[in-house]
């Protein structure tokens, strides 16, 4: 969704920046080839969503998450958040 990053996996951790937002995913690659590091990217179901602030968070509170998540996010209160 708007070119978010889904994961990140980075090695060492601190080889290249995190971008956040729309377009991460394309920053991500661009940081990565300007840092010399390979790149490859995958797509995963569980890793298509991106997760950047408490709102994405409350948007897939719809029952499209994984239990350890949801169990998350229901200490939170997001769902009802959600539904309003």
């Amino acid at each position: 969704r708007g070119g978010g990053t889904g994961g990140l996996l980075r090695r060492p951790g601190d080889r290249i920046a995190t971008a956040y937002g729309p377009g991460s995913a394309a920053a991500h690659v661009a940081l990565a080839e300007r840092a010399g590091a390979s790149v490859a990217t995958v797509t995963l179901t569980g890793f298509q969503e991106d997760v950047d602030t408490e709102d994405d968070l409350s948007r897939l509170a719809t029952g499209r998450l994984g239990p350890a998540t949801s169990a998350l996010v229901s200490r939170w209160d997001l769902r009802s958040d959600a539904a309003s």
